[in-house]
């Protein structure tokens, strides 16, 4: 199947199962689901798939940098690594984070939330 010609579903959530918190530079995780069209897990993608920009932040917060791409242990599934630009560091409050995936010329987006407490 060449699933680069065909659309793509695109599913996000966020987990912090990490040790990011207010204060710290440690990497939070964003879990992302790629499935195609018909519902197949789409494998082999990598950090130049993905786009991560903190749409919401609190007052001082900061942009973010993608710092790994892994896959999950089930086909499809991503856990795509942030941490703050330069040497900023996780405010506490709700980030909401727009995610962009593309593949050749197949593009979607989702949104990711997370409580950093």
């Amino acid at each position: 199947m060449n699933w680069m010609k065909e659309e793509h579903s695109f599913r996000g959530t966020f987990t912090n199962i990490t040790k990011a918190a207010p204060g710290n530079r440690r990497p939070n995780y964003i879990v992302i689901s790629v499935t195609d069209a018909c519902g197949v897990p789409v494998t082999g993608l990598g950090m130049s798939n993905f786009k991560v920009d903190p749409m919401i932040v609190r007052p001082g917060g900061a942009l973010v940098n993608i710092t790994g791409v892994t896959p999950g242990r089930l086909p499809g599934f991503y856990h795509v690594n942030v941490v703050p630009i330069r040497q900023e560091t996780w405010k506490k409050g709700v980030y909401i984070f727009a995610v962009a995936v593309e593949i050749g010329t197949s593009k979607g987006q989702t949104l990711a939330t997370v409580l950093m407490d």
